[in-house]
């Protein structure tokens, strides 16, 4: 993209979901699968790494990289307002997230921050509105590399936010939560790897 490093995802799922709940003092059963919003998302590094060739890449050392992306959900997702269990969400939301990593040796320290911005769901149950604040998000990764190809690492992610209102009356539904977690990758071949 321009000289600089990038990549485009679209994420189309499936979904299959069954469950019952109580509701009002009846059982309400909803069973439905189909397509959810799909995702698509757009990441650039905008300093230190430049798009290579395969042969450039091969002898590429990192230093430090900063890269930016956005990711967009597109409402399009199977969506009924007269339930409240849905697969799709009948909005949009847009994440802009800024990462940075730096390699030290066989280390790499990464970190990013993100927000995770949602449009009104303006059809929600019986032409309620359903508005949700901005979910924010940040994620540290230590990363090292052994000289066989495999590498470990340990994650920590935090975010907070996302309450949500109903017709102007605000929800009870502050998210914040920690999660800490590990990966382990096993090269296949010079394109592919087990993680």
């Amino acid at each position: 993209l321009w000289g600089m490093s990038g990549k485009f995802d679209a994420i189309v799922p499936y979904t299959w979901l069954s469950g019952t709940a109580d509701f009002r003092g009846a059982e309400v059963e909803r069973i439905v699968n189909g397509l959810m919003d799909p995702r698509f998302r757009l990441s650039v590094n905008f300093y230190g790494a430049p798009a290579l060739s395969l042969p450039e890449f091969r002898h590429y050392q990192q230093d430090v990289i900063v890269g930016a992306s956005l990711q967009v959900s597109v409402p399009v997702g199977q969506y009924d307002q007269t339930r409240i269990v849905n697969i799709g969400t009948n909005r949009w939301f847009f994440k802009p997230e800024l990462g940075v990593s730096k390699a030290l040796g066989p280390w790499t320290l990464e970190g990013t921050v993100a927000a995770t911005i949602y449009t009104d769901n303006k059809d929600f149950f019986n032409g309620s509105t359903r508005a949700q604040k901005p979910i924010y998000s940040t994620q540290a990764h230590a990363i090292y590399g052994f000289d066989n190809g495999v590498w470990v690492s340990l994650d920590a992610t935090y975010f907070t936010g996302g309450r949500t209102a109903l017709n102007g009356v605000q929800g009870d539904d502050l998210q914040k939560n920690w999660r800490l977690g590990g990966t382990l990758a096993l090269p296949v071949d010079p394109r592919n790897s087990i993680k």
